[in-house]
């Protein structure tokens, strides 16, 4: 399985994914598109056979992780738009056998904007150019998302609560040891002037669930807390 293409028809957004070199489509997209609306059109499903559907992953098709999408064969496509009664049914089926799928057969996906160069609109040239801004500016963003996540797990790697710091050295110190290296940790922290960040946590109190924040302390801090303390050896 291959990445999702995107076009556009008609200002509705289409999303197709190639599976087995075969090209599917979003079922969403193509019910929004043949009737007007995703949702109540379960039928439109039952009448195609278990060869012509098929359930993937939402991240298949560029989509946030969530419930499973139901993607539709090229044949699927073509009983969707003999059933459907909107007057661009025929038009999207030629949009697509005539500019959608001769591109993702020939170059392995869709550029929108590609119609243009077959209508003579623009230039080879000029969607090559169009293309390059969008991935441009696709790859700007995932590398501000990749250099958050990153700075994100620098952090667990170099920070850890006193009870993920216990449970990282595989000791069960009762409350009164916790509580003695997390008084110390901050105290360093303090004397030093090392900021000490929070993390949220959701506690559990039988009757009711009540929200609180435990400290986070770097582990280097800890270490010599725990070593100034004797904790290991006590343990």
């Amino acid at each position: 399985m291959n990445q999702p293409s995107l076009f556009n028809f008609k200002g509705r957004d289409v999303r197709t994914v190639m599976i087995d070199d075969q090209p599917w489509f979003a079922g969403a997209d193509m019910l929004t598109v043949l009737f007007g609306k995703a949702g109540g059109n379960g039928w439109a499903y039952a009448m195609l056979s278990p060869e012509e559907q098929t359930k993937v992953d939402r991240t298949y098709l560029g989509l946030r992780p969530g419930k499973q999408m139901v993607v539709v064969s090229e044949s699927g496509l073509y009983k969707l738009v003999m059933r459907s009664d909107k007057p661009e049914a025929k038009d999207f089926q030629n949009w697509v056998t005539r500019v959608v799928l001769p591109a993702i057969r020939k170059d392995g996906g869709y550029i929108q904007g590609e119609e243009h160069v077959v209508s003579g609109a623009m230039s080879e040239d000029e969607l090559v150019f169009k293309a390059m801004e969008v991935m441009k500016r696709k790859i700007d963003r995932l590398s501000s998302e990749n250099a958050r996540m990153e700075a994100v797990i620098n952090e667990h790697l170099t920070h850890m609560t006193v009870g993920e710091y216990r449970e990282h050295h595989h000791r069960y110190w009762p409350q009164s040891v916790t509580s003695r290296l997390s008084r110390r940790a901050k105290a360093i922290c303090e004397t030093e002037r090392v900021e000490v960040t929070k993390q949220q946590r959701k506690l559990d109190l039988g009757h009711r669930v009540m929200d609180t924040a435990v400290n986070v302390y770097p582990i280097e801090i800890l270490d010599r807390a725990a070593a100034e303390l004797g904790v290991f050896e006590d343990a």
